[in-house]
């Protein structure tokens, strides 16, 4: 019962939250396939991609159950254990529910794409946000990974809000959304490690546009001048408070060799790739990173296809080419437009730290999930201009 309390309420928050009728119907059709999979997950048959991780969130989340209102902070910590403590939450609730959890996950990857949506209004305009909002609402690894007891969803989310903050900063230039921005990349990162580079990527996305703009001194650049001091002070006190620093050692310091130890304890399986080739020192980052992004988001290549399942994750590295295709040729084609060109540098930074701990595709399927709600704001096929969007808040 409790199952189509949840999935009703739910839907009726999407009708309430979406005005455009365009808009609502692409969202529907998002939350449909979403809750599909989550209920032939739940009660039918295991989906791709559930095993050990779903298992080990569903029984950590059970242990974590709560009966004192008071101990509601008991089981928080950063990291995997924050989605756990979540769980322990929900489950305190509505009872050891997996299907409530799912369609809570469910619920958010729907609202990647409507937050990733009204950031593609902002810059391309409505018809091409309905486009894309087409794609992303039927992109297998989006559909499945929020189907599934996994964080995904929700650092995609928080993700894809700080996305359409900067977005709206980047049109607007109130520096309130900046803070909003910040928020939401500081609840990413504390949920994973490989977020950690959203906070300085934004800061250096700021700076470029700033700093690019043909007034030397003016309002606007002052005022950004003080978001991006802004936005760095909130990266010194997260980093300070060991937020995104849950993979390693101490959370006081990054170490090389926990970075090595990620890109070894990854090379698993047969998705393995680059085994062997793991960083030494600051020159192997530079050599390695732009090689690690190519595997990260392309693999597997044509030619490591072996399975059947490798075909699935073949046609989503093939969906990322066709992104990246257009987003060249626009690039090429608004050579001065400093807001595609800004997006770009946030998006290739923000990817880094996935690329560099991750060595196999299996996992980089998952990972590069993430990055969607970057790549679409400057892959748009159509000339981007901010300025006549610029009520658009």
């Amino acid at each position: 019962m409790i199952d189509i309390v949840i999935t009703i309420v739910l839907l009726v928050a999407l009708v309430k939250w979406v005005r455009d009728p365009k808009a609502l119907a692409i969202i529907l059709v998002a939350f449909g396939a979403r809750m599909s999979l989550v209920f032939y997950g739940t009660y039918i048959g295991n989906l791709p991609g559930a095993g050990i991780d779903t298992v080990y969130f569903y029984n950590s989340g059970v242990a974590s159950i709560i009966t004192n209102p008071m101990e509601v902070f008991r089981y928080f910590e950063l990291g995997s254990r924050m989605y756990i403590w979540f769980l322990g939450l929900l489950f305190s609730v509505f009872g050891e529910s997996e299907y409530v959890a799912k369609a809570i996950n469910a619920f958010l990857g729907t609202l990647v794409v409507y937050n990733s949506m009204r950031a593609i209004a902002l810059l391309g305009g409505r018809k091409t946000a309905i486009r894309f909002g087409v794609v992303l609402s039927l992109w297998p690894t989006l559909i499945l990974y929020s189907s599934l007891l996994l964080r995904d969803s929700f650092v995609i989310y928080f993700a894809s809000i700080g996305v359409l903050n900067m977005v709206r900063w980047s049109v607007s230039r109130a520096n309130i959304r900046v803070v909003f921005a910040s928020i939401a990349f500081l609840l990413a990162t504390s949920l994973h490690t490989g977020m950690i580079l959203t906070l300085p990527a934004s800061a250096l996305f700021m700076s470029y546009v700033i700093f690019s703009e043909r007034r030397r001194y003016s309002s606007k650049r002052a005022k950004g001048v003080v978001a991006v001091i802004m936005l760095g002070s909130f990266f010194a006190v997260a980093l300070l408070a060991g937020v995104g620093l849950q993979k390693f050692r101490a959370t006081d310091q990054i170490e090389l060799e926990t970075v090595v130890e990620q890109q070894v304890g990854a090379a698993r399986s047969r998705t393995a790739y680059l085994q062997g080739k793991n960083v030494q020192g600051a020159t192997d980052i530079v050599i390695q990173t732009p090689v690690r992004l190519i595997y990260f988001f392309f693999s597997p290549f044509p030619w490591k296809v072996s399975a059947v399942s490798d075909v699935f994750g073949a046609l989503d590295a093939l969906f990322f080419v066709i992104l990246m295709v257009i987003a060249v040729v626009r690039m090429r084609k608004d050579s001065g437009n400093v807001v595609r060109r800004g997006l770009c540098l946030l998006f290739l930074l923000s990817s880094i730290a996935f690329a560099l701990g991750t060595s196999n595709y299996g996992t980089a399927l998952r990972h590069r999930a993430k990055m969607l709600p970057f790549i679409v704001v400057f892959a748009l096929p159509v000339r981007i201009d901010s300025s006549k969007h610029s009520k658009a808040r």
